[in-house]
């Protein structure tokens, strides 16, 4: 529930009150009460079945986690589950390892899981700075590499690029898929976010309403090379 002023608390009351004439019992040791964007006020809190709620610093929707008072996405638990996944792949392929073999698994199974729902994130520099480190760190591990080195040429030889830059590329696409649909309510509601898509699309040059798929790769894997001489 969201509750920052004394109307959202009386509202809330009213919907609660209703719902106990139709028998509906809320659990309040399973909700939690979050304030996006701003402070929460202490002087008026949120009650349920006599029971004062917690409050949230984070809030999980889709399995992503949304921190409330930054409105960004955390990465954490995400980070959590990829180190899991990928010691996993390492206990199985064990010191003689393929490396090659290693980062087909590490795309396949622990990509997904880093990057899941990343074409609506919305996260903080320092955020995109650890998802990018971890991503990085695999790399090096799997090439017995120097922490201090780049891991841009790994990343180069095998076909894949950094995390940020495979953010903004799903980014692109999934709007570019999402406006280009026959769906009237997908098209509105991604229209909403035109302004932010154009700032990214500028950034590498793109125009993702007049460029086909692979062209949009084609330009992220040129920006990701031209890294490479810096």
């Amino acid at each position: 529930m969201l509750c920052n002023s004394v109307c959202d608390v009386h509202a809330s009351s009213e919907y609660i009150s209703k719902a106990f004439r139709f028998d509906i019992r809320f659990n309040p040791s399973k909700s939690q009460t979050a304030v996006f964007g701003g402070q929460g006020s202490s002087h008026f809190p949120l009650m349920l079945n006599e029971t004062i709620m917690p409050s949230a610093e984070k809030v999980k929707y889709l399995g992503i986690y949304v921190n409330c008072k930054t409105n960004c996405v955390d990465p954490s638990t995400a980070l959590r589950k990829f180190f899991g996944s990928f010691n996993n792949i390492m206990s199985v392929l064990g010191h003689g390892r393929d490396e090659i073999l290693a980062v087909h698994l590490l795309k396949t199974y622990c990509l997904p899981v880093l990057l899941y729902g990343c074409e609506i994130w919305h996260m903080s520099p320092s955020d995109m700075h650890k998802v990018n480190v971890a991503w990085n760190n695999c790399f090096r591990k799997f090439f017995n590499a120097c922490w201090r080195e780049s891991a841009k040429p790994l990343l180069y030889y095998c076909n894949t690029m950094s995390a940020s830059l495979l953010i903004d590329q799903r980014k692109i696409l999934f709007y570019k898929k999402t406006i280009c649909g026959s769906n009237v309510v997908l098209r509105t509601v991604c229209s909403l976010y035109f302004s932010e898509i154009q700032r990214l699309s500028s950034a590498y040059n793109i125009l993702p309403w007049h460029t086909s798929y692979i062209d949009v790769k084609r330009t992220f894997w040129s920006f990701f090379t031209s890294l490479l001489s810096i």
